[in-house]
């Protein structure tokens, strides 16, 4: 008798989603339809827009043990981008993952493989992980120089930074066809071998 009435209840709640669909007209249940797909989109933008965040924190890049206490933090904390005269602290996202949104969508895609490494025991230890550093490493230099450094352009002016004995430099170095992380790979992290 009991099932009977969790039925009832069910059958009750559902028959009265469905007397009310059907006393609908059709643009007003394609109404319907169209502001629940809009509410779920928007729910499914905020859940994507949080995860983006979220994975986007030091303390998410920080998480795994292969990246405490290695050489690359230890040489960040003492780099010029942790700790400067201007206060401002530069996070692991402000270089690694760009500010546009597609070319943020295809390194983040590419970071899978990042954490697929940490995951299935490729660089789960700092040991493994200064194993794969030089190879890593060049691929993030080669993806850096592939965009002009557009993340060292994001907070650097060229123009507005150098001084005059640098900038005959920096104007070769761009006619060569030169970026940024060809001349300065070990300014946030000690260069691998």
């Amino acid at each position: 008798m009991e099932k009977g009435n969790s039925d009832d209840k069910a059958n009750g709640v559902t028959g009265k989603i469905m007397f009310f669909l059907s006393s609908l007209s059709r643009k007003q249940l394609v109404g319907c339809v169209l502001v629940l797909f809009i509410l779920a989109g928007g729910g499914l933008l905020a859940a994507f827009n949080t995860v983006i965040h979220v994975t986007s924190t030091d303390t998410f890049c920080l998480s795994c043990h292969e990246m405490k206490d290695n050489i690359l933090t230890d040489s960040y904390n003492k780099s010029i981008h942790k700790a400067n005269r201007t206060g401002i602290k530069v996070a692991c996202a402000d270089c690694h993952i760009p500010e546009e949104f597609f070319p943020r969508m295809v390194r983040k895609a590419d970071a899978l493989k990042e954490v697929w490494g940490h995951v299935n025991g490729v660089i789960d230890t700092p040991e493994k992980f200064a194993a794969h550093r030089d190879e890593m490493a060049r691929k993030e230099w080669a993806r850096m120089k592939s965009n002009d450094s557009q993340v060292c352009r994001n907070c650097h002016d060229v123009s507005k930074l150098t001084k005059k004995f640098m900038a005959p430099f920096h104007e070769a170095s761009h006619k060569e066809g030169q970026t940024c992380i060809d001349c300065h790979k070990g300014i946030a992290h000690k260069l691998a071998n």
